[in-house]
């Protein structure tokens, strides 16, 4: 289902993106032709301006090769005006990837530690029940340590008055 969708959304854009760039060069050539046909008016008003024949055989070298260049070139300059938009495009989206790029190696590194940090932990799980046992086992002889002597002293108290009775 997903797929399916990212393939038609995909399609869709190369569509748009093919209409839209002839759809440009149509506009272009139509503004290079207008330029073309604008330069060649100028010429022939030189042309008829000028007396004598020796100019205008250079004027009409102009206007049959120079001005038929214009509708070729307008792609050309149409790219050179659209240079830095595609500049800072290019610088954003390698900005981008650098960004993607880092927030990948993150995850990878977070990725890379979970078990060395469960290991870490389960071992100070184990040393903290370690040493909670150690501590109830220290209690534990510390309280009969107390009794035994309690007791030690309860005994001696008592058979102390019955020797010297004797």
């Amino acid at each position: 289902g997903p797929g399916l969708g990212l393939v038609a959304a995909l399609t869709a854009i190369q569509l748009v993106d093919a209409v839209v760039r002839a759809h440009t060069m149509y506009h272009v050539k139509r503004v290079g032709i207008a330029w073309q046909s604008a330069m060649m008016g100028a010429i022939f008003r030189r042309c008829l301006a000028l007396r004598g024949g020796a100019a205008t055989g250079r004027l009409v070298a102009l206007a049959s090769t120079d001005s038929s260049r214009w509708p070729d070139s307008m792609p050309a300059l149409l790219n050179a005006v659209l240079l830095p938009f595609w500049l800072v495009f290019i610088l954003c989206t390698v900005a981008l990837w650098v960004g993607v790029a880092e927030a990948l190696a993150g995850v990878v590194a977070a990725c890379a530690l979970v078990l060395p940090v469960k290991r870490c932990g389960d071992a100070m799980r184990r040393a903290q029940k370690a040493k909670s046992e150690a501590a109830d086992a220290r209690l534990k002889r510390s309280r009969e340590l107390v009794s035994g002597i309690r007791a030690a002293k309860l005994m001696g108290c008592v058979t102390q008055p019955l020797l010297a009775l004797n």
